[in-house]
């Protein structure tokens, strides 16, 4: 097979692309020909890795059940913290489309609630203005000889004495882990998480005087000494009193400056925090609690004071009634509380910090892009450049609703043999009135891939050749009879006043338009799911060349499935975990333009699936409009969409493919 035939295979179904997919096979006709004119040289492409994805799981308890360390009343004076500025962006209509929803999609979380009347803590800015500068403890362990100290603090405190002990790297600070000669047994990370299984007998208060002393920091001053008291003081029991869980203060410490809390709010709200929310507009939050603390995971290599900003959004309520995610069982937030997030700034500047998710990812949000867009993979993906994103949207029946599709049919695209193929293309001839001269059968792969569909290729007696692939794909080249000469094709939608015509237009990098035309049987007093069978199956669409493409009806339902939402296939979208020829590198950040449902009827796929389009845009994408279209072409006419494809239903098999390239994005 050529690689010019090859490449029209690679791109078939993936819209938008038909444009691309003729632009390309030109080009790659008039390299073979030696007339392919060249293009001017390009930044050298830099591959950096996607950016930070969504995670919806955060540590939060109801807010009178937190600890209060170093909070502040909604208003707070002296200091200013503004709580809500005025409004600079207005959510759309659809908030299930915005990042702000994949925190509540998310499988599991918990919520952080405050009084909806915003009533302040009792000793809301005890803290907050109190320090300019706190100590920086290091958390990290290089090896044995550097944690046996600590290992031999503890056991002095618990009153007897190590027998053993070993060291390795764990999440990165070191984990530390030794037998007691009292048969206790501790586990240390980094240098301050620690647990203790302890021997049968022991006594609550005699454990917790011993540990007591490993998790009093040294304050300068009385209360600094509180303040980190409340910060670290952490113990827990076993109700067996089997094993102990504490905090280990380390004993050497730098004292950094600290930013006001002023700074800390206006980094957030320009988008620079760490959170299991990522919203989508922290400029126009509401700030209901601004607290000074720190954190202690044992995977941060230094823990440090940082601000904790709880804030809300008016647009959550939206998300109130968790019927629309979570089933009929699940219960509205309390009454008389607002849901409430936090975002972490730190409060030293300069100095490494980390927050993860359970799962590991970093939770760093940040407010725009790198100034390099050449290093991101954005740069070497497949832009659609068009004046209006309408010209990319087509005529989708699901356009606008979505939420009346629950379940869909899967159907099944079984591997013909080579005489199934050859009946099949007979009987196709004859609708088409040609006759069959010679033919050649290509077998497909046995592993999947985008060759996995066996193809016919068959020559006709008027010099046209028809094309094969699987049972319900057919290519025509040469001259194709007129639109309603096909209508015949199929038999359930003879109906030809019923057939609509779709456009679908971009531009090439000189500006030269190009338009492609598809046509659908669309018939307006049939369900929706029916029309989606029409839109993804009864269609057609002709060349430039004068060939048509032909979509043929499955045959067979596999079976009747659940579809996820609308909104969880935009977070999934949005978490890094979606198909496209565009691998973007911030897509929490993308505009959705557009959210349809379509049937994925590729040759190779082993079931034609509903999949989830979504059609979206990056602002930095005018940098590469700009470089790339020629100097004849006005860039500021243009703008760059890309589509990206979420299997609806949970479970079958799905892949999609370019160049021989399966093109699954997966978060980093």
């Amino acid at each position: 097979m050529s690689r010019v035939n090859d490449y029209r295979r690679a791109m078939n179904g993936l819209r938008p692309s038909p444009a691309w997919r003729r632009r390309t096979l030109a080009a790659m006709e008039e390299a073979a020909a030696g007339t392919r004119r060249a293009r001017p040289a390009r930044h050298p492409l830099r591959w950096a890795a996607a950016a930070a994805v969504f995670v919806a799981v955060f540590l939060g308890a109801v807010w009178w059940n937190l600890p209060r360390q170093g909070t502040v009343a909604p208003v707070h004076t002296p200091g200013g913290v503004a709580r809500t500025p005025a409004p600079v962006y207005t959510p759309p209509d659809d908030v299930w489309f915005l990042p702000d929803a994949a925190y509540w999609l998310g499988s599991t979380f918990s919520m952080t609630y405050f009084p909806s009347d915003r009533t302040a803590a009792p000793d809301a800015g005890r803290y907050l203005d109190a320090f300019t500068s706190l100590p920086v403890y290091d958390n990290r362990t290089t090896g044995l000889d550097d944690a046996r100290p600590i290992g031999q603090r503890v056991a002095g405190a618990l009153g007897t004495s190590l027998v053993s002990d070993s060291w390795d790297a764990g999440e990165g600070c070191g984990r530390y882990q030794a037998v007691l000669a009292d048969g206790s047994e501790l586990t240390l990370q980094g240098r301050t998480d620690l647990h203790v299984e302890l021997p049968p007998g022991s006594d609550a208060d005699t454990v917790q005087s011993a540990l007591e002393v490993l998790n009093t920091p040294a304050g300068e001053s009385e209360l600094e000494q509180e303040f980190l008291a409340e910060a670290f003081l952490d113990m827990s029991y076993a109700e067996d009193l089997s094993y102990c869980d504490c905090t280990v203060i380390p004993e050497a410490y730098t004292r950094y400056s600290i930013r006001p809390a002023e700074e800390a709010v206006a980094l957030f709200r320009s988008g620079d925090y760490w959170s299991a929310m990522h919203t989508a507009y922290p400029e126009r939050a509401e700030i209901l609690e601004v607290r000074l603390t720190y954190l202690t995971e044992p995977y941060m290599e230094q823990l440090q004071p940082v601000y904790a900003i709880y804030f809300t959004q008016d647009y959550w309520e939206v998300y109130e009634d968790g019927t629309n995610w979570m089933g009929s069982d699940y219960a509205a937030w309390p009454a008389g509380m607002i849901p409430a997030a936090v975002a972490y700034v730190p409060a030293v500047e300069g100095l490494t910090f980390q927050y993860r998710s359970d799962e590991g990812r970093d939770l760093h949000r940040t407010p725009a892009v790198t100034d390099d867009v050449w290093s991101l993979s954005d740069a070497g993906g497949w832009i659609t450049i068009v004046e209006d994103p309408a010209q990319q949207m087509g005529s989708n029946p699901t356009e606008g609703r979505l939420d009346e599709l629950t379940e869909l049919p899967v159907y099944y695209n079984q591997k013909p043999t080579e005489g199934q193929q050859t009946l099949r293309m007979e009987a196709l001839a004859g609708e088409l009135g040609l006759t069959i001269t010679s033919s050649r059968w290509y077998e497909g792969t046995a592993e999947p891939s985008q060759g996995w569909s066996p193809s016919l290729w068959a020559n006709c007696a008027d010099g046209s050749t028809l094309r094969l692939y699987g049972l319900y794909s057919l290519d025509l080249l040469g001259d194709a009879p007129p639109p309603e000469a096909l209508y015949g094709l199929y038999d359930t939608a003879a109906d030809s006043a019923l057939w609509s015509t779709e456009t679908v237009e971009e531009y090439s990098y000189d500006g030269t338009q190009s338009i492609s035309r598809s046509w659908f049987y669309d018939d307006p007093g049939a369900s929706l799911e029916q029309q989606l069978y029409n839109y993804s199956f009864l269609r057609f669409s002709t060349t430039e060349s004068g060939g048509a493409r032909l979509m043929l009806p499955p045959a067979y339902i596999w079976d009747t499935y659940p579809i996820c939402t609308a909104a969880e296939a935009v977070a999934q979208f949005r978490s890094g975990d979606y198909w496209s020829t565009m691998e973007t590198a911030y897509p929490e950040r993308a505009e959705i333009l557009q959210v349809t449902l379509e049937y994925a009827a590729e040759d190779y796929q082993a079931f034609f699936q509903p999949v989830y389009r979504i059609l979206f845009t990056q602002d930095y994408w005018d940098a590469y409009l700009a470089e790339w279209m020629g100097d004849g072409a006005d860039v500021s006419r243009f703008t760059g969409v890309a589509a990206a494809y979420v299997p609806a239903v949970d479970g079958l098999d799905f892949r999609m493919y370019a160049n021989d390239t399966e093109v699954h994005r997966t978060p980093s």
